[in-house]
């Protein structure tokens, strides 16, 4: 006999039917098991009424489910069909294939012995067909997924969560929405909005597309300031995003934001997104100027004509900050015509290449606001960087060339020249090479911050 069913012996007088109430856990009750209990019992059969087990016919002396009350087992010809099955009744005659052994019950779905899953669970589903006990109280609902009960919390609320994964009765009418904060309903107020705040804790539908933010105060769409890095949700930052996973195309727009994202002069990576395509993780208004394979360093935006964005951007190691020079093109091709980023000065010397990170150059930058300063940045990577040249080499980028050199305009072609010095004073302990061969002479390249710290160029 199941763990979950009882006997009681008593007999009771329904509608002209001899009963028995075999079962006293009324939430416990199967079919199949209230039948073959009562059928052990000498009874016809059993039926579960509210919940509970009632045995129907009267009880035999031999046992059997027929009508006579011979001392021997009878045969009714019913032959059963347990192929597959465990436990539980057989499809054909309602006679038990088998009980399960103790700490099993018997899955009443799939007919074979099962062990609960119950530790830590009070309530909800033990895996075998059945619930966990002891269950939960009158006034709780059970969490299945966590197998805990919850005490649902309604009070004054008429809409929303419950607390307990559930929402509150009575609801809202159709035109209707629920601010979840206070329980209560709410009209929208959208009108013309097509984005932003609906005065009911949600936001007017449509929404705008993808990449561009919305203005809260004209409920309206529209491109993100990716100079300004405003234009933009709490949640998200104006970058650049590139849909072609990082191809030819860049373009700004509200993108993700991280709540710890790196901000100027920090490490960086870049991100595949189904949506966007590629971006980096920078806070907003700045770009993930690349030192290898989808890493690199955050730098602030700014153009060629305004140089604004780099002032006071960089943290100088005593608590203030210093400009950064707004010359992205020492670096790489920027992403969009006409954008740069602010580079981080670093007091190096181009002629002593005394960069703290043996994996960077020193190069000079000079910017359209006349800001210049020496850059400590990555040698060129062959992953995703232009190759590194000698002296007389020709090159793309600043930092095309080997160590002590850099890339220059030399007539219709790029090509690297040595640093050397001009200022007759060299800086002390500073290890370079004079011009020679090819480019014997050490010439100043007139810009006005290459000739006040002395550096020159072989040519």
């Amino acid at each position: 006999m199941s763990r979950r069913t009882s006997v009681v012996s008593t007999a009771c007088i329904l509608t002209l039917v001899a009963c028995a109430q075999v079962d006293d856990d009324p939430g416990e009750c199967v079919a199949w098991r209230c039948r073959d209990t009562c059928r052990d019992q000498g009874y016809d059969g059993g039926t579960c009424i509210d919940r509970s087990c009632t045995c129907s016919g009267t009880p035999h002396t031999d046992g059997d489910a027929d009508s006579d009350t011979d001392t021997e087992g009878d045969d009714d010809g019913c032959v059963p069909d347990c192929e597959g099955r465990e436990c539980g009744a057989d499809p054909v005659c309602g006679r038990s294939c088998g009980t399960c052994a103790d700490g099993q019950v018997c899955n009443d779905l799939t007919a074979t012995c099962c062990d609960p899953e119950c530790e830590g669970r009070v309530c909800g589903p033990d895996g075998c067909g059945g619930t966990c006990i002891p269950g939960c109280a009158d006034d709780e609902v059970c969490i299945a997924e966590t197998g805990t009960c919850c005490a649902p919390s309604c009070e004054d609320r008429m809409c929303g969560s419950d607390g307990c994964g559930r929402t509150c009765p009575p609801g809202c009418a159709d035109d209707e929405a629920c601010d979840e904060e206070t329980g209560t309903c709410c009209t929208p107020e959208c009108g013309d909005r097509l984005c932003g705040d609906d005065g009911c804790g949600g936001t007017c539908p449509p929404g705008c597309p993808l990449g561009e933010g919305c203005d809260d105060v004209t409920g309206t769409c529209q491109d993100c300031d990716l100079l300004a890095a405003t234009g933009c949700g709490d949640d998200e930052r104006c970058g650049l995003y590139s849909p072609d996973g990082g191809g030819d195309t860049w373009e700004s727009g509200c993108l993700p934001l991280e709540p710890d994202a790196p901000g100027p002069g920090e490490d960086c990576e870049f991100i595949d997104d189904p949506l966007f395509g590629l971006y980096d993780n920078c806070q907003g208004g700045m770009w993930c100027v690349p030192t290898g394979s989808r890493r690199g360093i955050c730098h602030r935006l700014c153009t060629s004509d305004d140089a604004t964005n780099c002032e006071s951007v960089y943290p100088d190691g005593s608590g203030g900050t210093v400009d950064g020079v707004c010359n992205l093109s020492i670096f790489r091709d920027p992403p969009i015509d006409g954008l740069l980023a602010c580079l981080v000065p670093a007091g190096c010397d181009p002629r002593c290449q005394d960069c703290e990170d043996s994996g960077d150059i020193c190069l000079p930058a000079s910017d359209s606001a006349d800001n210049f300063a020496t850059i400590c940045i990555p040698m060129s990577r062959a992953d995703t960087l232009p190759g590194t040249g000698a002296a007389g080499d020709e090159c793309d980028y600043a930092n095309s060339c080997l160590e002590g050199l850099m890339c220059l305009s030399s007539g219709t072609t790029n090509a690297c020249h040595p640093f050397c010095d001009v200022s007759g004073t060299p800086p002390a302990d500073c290890d370079f090479t004079a011009c020679a061969g090819t480019m014997p002479t050490c010439s100043s390249i007139g810009d006005p911050g290459w000739t006040e710290i002395g550096l020159g160029a072989c040519l």
